[in-house]
């Protein structure tokens, strides 16, 4: 997803690569609120069909909460 454009996709399918990703089921409530507070903040949309991002994310630079210094 890195650095170009990213098709759009269903809910499933993006729980699916997240919980692939970071490694750990999700719960549905929560899988739903992380994607709410995506579209919340405008990293997302959905209108009438798959979500989608609005602009490309940088994840080069993401961290894993165990990565975080405090």
């Amino acid at each position: 997803m890195q650095g170009r454009e990213v098709a759009a996709h269903t809910w499933s399918q993006l729980k699916t690569c997240l919980e692939t990703r970071i490694g750990r089921r999700l719960n549905n409530s929560q899988f739903t609120r992380y994607l709410r507070e995506l579209r919340d903040y405008g990293f997302i949309e959905k209108d009438r069909g798959p979500l989608r991002l609005r602009r490309p994310i940088d994840t080069s630079r993401a961290v894993t909460p165990e990565e975080r210094v405090n």
